[in-house]
């Protein structure tokens, strides 16, 4: 049996790569579809015309308008991509990203701890201009229980005291002065924007005036208990009264005018056998009266406010020269300005 071998030949034709940008082409493109340069070829006028002669690097041809604002706007598309040697990084690569991430990483660390250390540092100025004042010798006063440290600025961002111990402030309304009570609410000093007292140790009961000059306060010495008054501005303390239980301790606004509470059993006012006094501008105690109880005072005692107790109920009086007149039966209903000068109160 005899027969005939039918061979076929196919022709490949192999893509052109640019000399230039290094992207395939079609097989018979002459330049190149994404930068525009001529596409190498047999006839191509590049390299070395002889092994002694100068290198010869390709040209771009003058291209058609068209062809060339087509070339150009693929070439924009493609330059969004990732290059090769980013999506396929080296060694080199991947080491030179690690280092710029831990760079990055040391420098955000730094700052951390800088901003941690400008909020907490208590030596650093206080930014004031998001706080509003009554007055200008008001104080600003941070206890940081970490620290166990109390700091005192001014108005201005000053830093005044520094405690090293955690205290409570009670501020008078002006902010002008405060008492700092420690953590088991004993009295330890007073405040203001010139001075810090050391308060005694034995202090079982205290009141401020309201224009922070005066402190009026029982103290124990040798188990007998002791009734004071002190002056801020003098730095003096006065012996008032002695011997009896007090409490309700009162001072008017400007402090000069104060009145107490006593009982013979050292119970104050909490007993039903007590007595209220009188101080009147810095004078002896008067008394005011059995059963009965100052709460309020105006400056020169021009307006005494005070309950007496009847039958369990404590009725609730206000008194102008040595007049008096019922308001109501509870202290529950009654509201006193700032001066004393006026009064609200429900029947």
């Amino acid at each position: 049996m005899t027969g005939r071998l039918a061979c076929q030949f196919v022709l490949l034709e192999v893509n052109m790569v640019c000399f230039h940008c290094g992207r395939e082409n079609e097989a018979k493109s002459k330049v190149c579809r994404y930068c525009g340069y001529p596409l190498i070829s047999e006839k191509a006028e590049i390299g070395f015309s002889s092994p002694d002669t100068e290198y010869i690097g390709p040209r771009v041809q003058n291209l058609p308008i068209e062809a060339q604002q087509s070339s150009q706007k693929e070439a924009n598309v493609l330059s969004d991509l990732p290059s090769h040697s980013e999506a396929n990084p080296t060694a080199d690569t991947i080491e030179r990203r690690w280092k710029d991430k831990k760079l990055l990483a040391a420098i955000f660390s730094v700052a951390v701890i800088f901003a941690a250390l400008a909020i907490f540092n208590g030596s650093g100025q206080r930014n004031t201009a998001v706080f509003s004042y009554i007055s200008e010798d008001a104080l600003e006063i941070l206890a940081d229980t970490n620290k166990n440290t109390t700091f005192v600025w001014n108005t201005g961002g000053e830093k005044l005291f520094e405690m090293d111990e955690a205290l409570t402030a009670f501020f008078i309304p002006d902010k002008t002065a405060a008492i700092l009570f420690d953590q088991e609410n004993r009295c330890r000093y007073y405040v203001n924007a010139k001075k810090l007292i050391r308060l005694r140790e034995d202090i079982s009961m205290l009141n401020i005036s309201i224009n922070g000059q005066y402190l009026m306060y029982s103290a124990k010495e040798e188990q007998e208990s002791m009734l004071y008054r002190y002056d801020v501005k003098k730095e003096k303390e006065e012996l008032l009264d002695q011997g009896k239980g007090f409490g309700s301790l009162i001072i008017s606004p400007d402090g000069k005018t104060m009145a107490y509470a006593a009982a013979s059993d050292r119970t104050g006012a909490d007993s039903e056998d007590f007595a209220c006094y009188l101080i009147r501008n810095g004078g002896e105690p008067e008394f005011f009266g059995k059963k009965r109880a100052i709460f309020a005072l105006s400056d020169h005692a021009e307006y005494i406010y005070y309950y007496e107790l009847q039958e369990n109920k404590k009725i609730a009086y206000a008194q102008k020269e040595g007049q008096s007149v019922y308001l109501t039966d509870s202290l529950d209903r009654v509201m006193v300005n700032l001066d004393c000068s006026e009064l609200l109160y429900s029947v």
